[in-house]
């Protein structure tokens, strides 16, 4: 009845293995998966695979991604984003695509982004929002003076 649309991951040039621990950033030009633990931000030009052992900490980027072990911190992923039935993601996401397989968790917001650059529109998002606050505090104080 439904057509799935799975994402292939294959060519995975970077391996992670279990029982090995990374604390710090990495920088990817390929795809990467990861069975161990990282605690560090990720920027990862090819796709990213958190394998059912995987755990990984902190803040990550990359084109696609699918999460079948656990995940703290903050994800972009510029296209498609799954959450695998061992999954777990507790952190905000930012993506084009997100799908959520029965069993999978995900404990904070998702943004769903249809540009091919996610770091720029949230970067906009944040000024835009921080501009929109101090109109919002500006107007609010000019109601207040005019009630004293």
């Amino acid at each position: 009845m439904f057509k799935k649309r799975a994402k292939n991951f294959s060519q995975i040039e970077s391996l992670i293995a279990n029982g090995v621990t990374i604390k710090g950033n990495i920088i990817s030009q390929g795809s990467m998966r990861i069975d161990g633990f990282v605690d560090g931000k990720m920027d990862i030009k090819g796709d990213l695979i958190i394998g059912e052992n995987g755990h990984v900490k902190g803040e990550f980027q990359a084109e696609n991604a699918m999460l079948a072990g656990k995940v703290e911190g903050a994800l972009i992923v510029r296209q498609r984003c799954q959450i695998a039935e061992t999954g777990l993601m507790m952190g905000d996401i930012t993506c084009s695509v997100l799908s959520i397989e029965e069993g999978g968790t995900l404990h904070g917001a998702s943004k769903m982004n249809y540009n091919k650059n996610s770091s720029d529109v949230l970067l906009s998002d944040k000024t835009d929002s921080k501009k929109d606050h101090s109109k919002h505090t500006r107007a609010s104080n000019k109601t207040s003076e005019s009630l004293e």
